[in-house]
């Protein structure tokens, strides 16, 4: 099958895998429409938590109340929303890999390089070597690459990220906001890491994606894991989702 000539939203039943140790697994929903409508539905056994984006409002719902994220209180929630924004804008965009390249300028590469990565071969996932292409270059829109750690920069942003050598599947993208001086801003790089690619309705879909941003621990700076989505299903419907489904109830 042919591959959409372009995506607007997208639905998809995932697992948040557990970062810590003590904490569960928990199944997830996800709807998105480009650029800045989102609904995640997480369910905890008999619980259930939504969390959302409609336009500019970010909102939350649970124990049958709903409420705006405004205020320090929701620092953390307004960053999970954030990070639930990037991780489905990004997947979208790197679905066409061709599109991402040709939106960087002041391009570097491609570049040979190796690293390892899991694959799934059969029923087990296997930590294999492959051959990439880096490239680097700035974003021509950096508002196309939203940022968790720094969403009101309004800068250049330097995006790397390194592409199958074979199937040009993506395999790490990291963002770097620059300053003024374009240097990157200390402790503010962010990543997501693609894996374990599935073929469907002419796209590359990635079952497994990761988030990583700097250790607030570390002296210099060292990506850690805050977030781990496994997808079980991933649906483009034929229309754009309607942005009523995105907002808070009441």
């Amino acid at each position: 099958a042919e591959a959409p000539a372009k995506i607007e939203s997208f639905r998809l039943d995932a697992i948040f895998a557990a970062q810590e140790k003590g904490k569960v697994d928990v199944e997830a929903e996800i709807l998105f429409r480009d650029p800045s409508y989102l609904r995640t539905t997480i369910k905890e056994g008999k619980k259930v938590i939504q969390r959302g984006l409609a336009g500019r409002r970010a909102w939350m719902s649970q124990n049958g109340e709903s409420y705006a994220l405004q205020g320090r209180a929701f620092a953390e929630d307004r960053q999970a929303v954030r990070r639930d924004v990037a991780l489905a804008r990004l997947t979208m965009q790197f679905l066409y890999p061709d599109r991402v390249i040709k939106g960087l300028v002041s391009l570097e590469g491609p570049k040979k390089a190796t690293y390892k990565v899991y694959k799934r071969v059969g029923t087990r996932r296997k930590r294999v070597t492959v051959e990439v292409w880096e490239i680097r270059g700035k974003a021509a829109r950096p508002k196309d690459y939203p940022l968790v750690l720094s969403p009101d920069h309004e800068g250049d942003v330097q995006i790397t990220a390194y592409f199958d050598k074979v199937t040009l599947e993506p395999h790490r993208v990291y963002l770097k906001p620059l300053d003024k001086n374009g240097k990157p801003i200390p402790m503010r790089t962010e990543a997501i890491f693609f894996s374990e690619f599935v073929g469907q309705n002419g796209l590359r879909i990635p079952h497994r994606l990761g988030f990583f941003q700097p250790d607030p621990k570390a002296k210099v700076e060292r990506l850690r894991k805050v977030s781990s989505l496994r997808i079980k299903s991933f649906q483009v419907p034929k229309e754009p989702l309607d942005k009523s489904l995105f907002k808070m109830h009441k």
